[in-house]
């Protein structure tokens, strides 16, 4: 089943595949941010509920993420925290940095409190049994959407 593209900037690619959105960051701003929010709003308009994965190849560009941005990310969390019923981050880099972003994430999630259950991953495959295993109503329930999909996606 393939990933829709709903907008693509400098630093940000989104889709979505029925509810579940798909953003491929290198980056952003709050500009992106916005977009993505009016992206993933249309989406919770037509589905009701959501579930989200975002795909990090960067974590350096993340991490120099200036601070009215990273704001506005907590500010978009907080609003879609009962629309979204949870996010998978995936690192997709490799080596010593990527293990100390996916920790230093997972400690970051443990202590925030924004109301969307996120955990980070390694791999688009377990991100997505994860967001499969979430509790019911899950709107993924019956979604044939594979790893193969998402990166098929990631590549256009």
């Amino acid at each position: 089943m393939a990933v829709e593209r709903g907008f693509q900037s400098e630093h940000l690619t989104a889709g979505s595949v029925g509810p579940l959105v798909v953003v491929s960051y290198r980056g952003g701003t709050k500009a992106e941010l916005e977009q993505l929010d009016a992206f993933q709003a249309q989406l919770v308009a037509k589905h009701g509920r959501i579930a989200s994965m975002s795909l990090m190849d960067n974590v350096n560009s993340m991490v120099r993420m200036d601070e009215e941005t990273r704001k506005f990310s907590a500010e978009l969390a907080q609003k879609y925290a009962k629309t979204n019923i949870g996010g998978a981050i995936v690192v997709r880099t490799r080596g010593i940095g990527a293990v100390i972003a996916r920790t230093s994430l997972s400690a970051v999630f443990l202590v925030t409190q924004n109301g969307v259950e996120m955990k980070v991953f390694k791999a688009i495959d377990e991100g997505l049994t994860w967001l499969r295993s979430l509790p019911a109503p899950n709107p993924l329930e019956g979604l044939s959407v594979t790893a193969a999909d998402i990166e098929a996606f990631v590549k256009l």
